[in-house]
């Protein structure tokens, strides 16, 4: 064989494989609609964000209550990681209502962790807050939507989250 028609050869090949790679990454994408479609419908009273199943409690508990109910279905006091998130929690809650968030200083005073041990990084405190003004080591969502130190022991509504995986 030549050289040309070597050329040739290796060029309709390449031509047929980046036309088989364009066919599979359109077949991907309307798999991952479909997974989308299948995967999107969270439990009952759940509501869905990003892959992520929320809910927003009706009653009120202590914020190791709330833990524990939200640990019974699977799932934990809510972990707020970015603004996207933040902003479809203050949009969906009940607006007259404090929730429970997923953090706490209990461990160390003015050392704020996530239910599942990691560092507070994003938050959105209230101005002059946290304040530990009355031993107040967990974090509530204010009715204007920004963060507040509470006591554990004060009962209010909860968000409970978890990941929804097929």
């Amino acid at each position: 064989m030549d050289w040309e028609a070597f050329h040739l050869s290796v060029s309709g090949e390449l031509a047929a494989v980046k036309e088989l790679h364009s066919k599979m990454q359109e077949d991907i994408a309307a798999l991952q609609k479909r997974v989308d479609s299948v995967c999107g419908h969270c439990p009952w009273g759940w509501a869905w964000f990003q892959r992520t199943c929320y809910h927003f409690s009706e009653s009120t508990k202590t914020w190791h209550e709330a833990k524990q109910f939200c640990s019974d279905y699977g799932a934990h006091l809510v972990i707020i990681n970015t603004k996207e998130e933040q902003a479809f929690l203050v949009k969906n809650r009940t607006k007259s209502r404090v929730y429970w968030l997923g953090l706490s200083d209990k461990k160390v005073e003015n050392q704020w962790f996530w239910v599942d041990g990691s560092p507070l990084k994003l938050s959105f405190w209230s101005t002059g807050e946290p304040n530990d003004s009355s031993n107040e080591d967990c974090g509530t969502m204010a009715i204007d939507g920004r963060w507040n130190d509470i006591n554990c022991y004060w009962t209010d509504y909860w968000i409970c989250e978890k990941a929804w995986l097929c």
